[in-house]
């Protein structure tokens, strides 16, 4: 699986070995390896309990969906798009709190999202136009449930 960031500067790509390899752009931690440089060739991100299953690049904050329903996200977290319960920018992949059955993870600008294997949704970070559909417009450092539509 390739996961293109769309034009942000930085790739990775699962291998069929569950392994994760960036490169890239590297300024806000996005590759995963523990520095702020710029990787001109693939390096292998590491950390991970569990091979990945789902990744995706985002804006600056990459996250992957483990093996083990667990996800990580890393890199650019100003928002708390990291889902950790923190604003601070990870160097390595940190676990997003609380998801243990995440299937797919979609990152945004400063949101990210998981479906987990119940169908459900959950997202984390900024809220201010109500992007983690929760009803509200206040910000959440951790995921929240996407409240589902009334049934018609």
């Amino acid at each position: 699986q390739l996961a293109g960031g769309p034009g942000w500067g930085n790739e990775c790509a699962v291998l069929s070995s569950g392994t994760l390899k960036c490169w890239g752009l590297n300024n806000n931690y996005q590759i995963g390896d523990g520095t702020a440089t710029m990787r001109l060739t693939p390096v292998t991100v590491s950390g991970f309990a569990a091979s990945i299953v789902q990744m995706d690049v985002g804006f600056y904050s990459p996250c992957a969906v483990l093996s083990n329903g667990t996800a990580m996200c890393w890199g650019w977290n100003a928002h708390g798009q990291v889902g950790n319960g923190t604003a601070v920018n990870p160097t390595v992949p940190a676990l997003v709190s609380g998801l243990t059955n995440a299937v797919s993870v979609s990152s945004g600008y400063t949101q990210s999202c998981a479906v987990l294997s119940d169908t459900t949704v959950k997202c984390w970070g900024k809220n201010d136009y109500g992007q983690l559909g929760n009803g509200t417009n206040v910000a959440s450092l951790v995921p929240v449930a996407v409240v589902a539509p009334p049934v018609t």
